[in-house]
């Protein structure tokens, strides 16, 4: 049965669960971080007066360079390019240790969707399937 290639498509989707669910949790990751870029410049912007100045710009400095480079990440792995892959494994294996740490802080609704990100980004980006999504590519 041939089909017209837009909505009566009847091959099945050709990417798997798990290389899904890495690309939502990049995207997160990358929305986050460039949202936290913005408040902080606002909040500085607004008479907060850190201790240090310097080092407050300079989180937020970091803050929106880490947005963009997650941001070209998630655009690498969701079109199966090899060099997102290991870029992804490391943003999920920093995100473990700061979810344990900000848990133990009390700091729980931040610890908590760093550890559940960090733990789904991994496991999606070890399953299988996402393995040979990137090598067939």
């Amino acid at each position: 049965m041939k089909s017209c290639g837009t909505c009566c498509s009847s091959a099945p989707s050709q990417t798997a669960w798990p290389l899904v669910v890495v690309v939502i949790v990049v995207a997160f990751e990358a929305a986050v971080l460039a949202a936290s870029a913005l408040w902080l410049t606002a909040y500085q912007l607004l008479g907060h007066r850190p201790h240090d100045p310097l080092d407050a710009w300079l989180v937020v400095i970091f803050a929106a360079a880490g947005a963009v480079a997650l941001g070209l990440v998630w655009r690498g792995v969701r079109r199966h390019r090899r060099w997102a892959r290991s870029p992804a494994v490391l943003t999920q294996l920093l995100t473990i240790p700061v979810g344990v740490n900000a848990c133990a802080d009390g700091v729980w609704w931040v610890g908590v969707p760093l550890l559940a990100c960090g733990a789904l980004g991994l496991i999606g980006l070890f399953a299988p399937s996402t393995t040979h999504a990137f090598v067939d590519d």
